[in-house]
C-alpha cells in the first residue's frame, strides 16, 4: 500500500513540475517576443496605422470640443496638451 501511494505522489509531482516548466517557457517566450517587437517598432499592418494618422482630429472645432469635455470631466483641473491618434 505504501509503495502505491509513493508512486502516485511521484507521478503527481513529475506531472506538476512538467506543467510548471512548460507554462513558464510559454510566458517567458511571450515576454521575449513582446520585448523584441517593441524595440524594433514592429507594425503588423502599416495601412491601418496610416489610416489612423489621417483620421487624427486636426479640426480646431474638434480639438476645442475635446478640450471642453476634458475640462468638464476633470472639473477644470486637467488641460489638453496634445491629441494623438494612438
Amino acid at each position: 500500500m505504501d509503495g502505491t501511494i509513493y508512486d502516485a505522489l511521484v507521478v503527481l509531482l513529475v506531472g506538476m513540475l512538467t506543467v510548471f516548466v512548460i507554462l513558464s517557457l510559454v510566458v517567458l517566450s511571450g515576454r521575449l517576443l513582446l520585448i523584441v517587437l517593441n524595440r524594433t517598432n514592429f507594425v503588423l499592418n502599416k495601412k491601418e496605422v496610416i489610416e489612423a494618422e489621417s483620421r487624427a482630429p486636426t479640426d480646431p472645432l474638434k480639438l476645442k470640443l475635446i478640450s471642453l469635455a476634458v475640462q468638464k470631466w476633470s472639473n477644470g483641473e486637467a488641460q489638453v496638451i496634445k491629441v494623438d491618434s494612438d
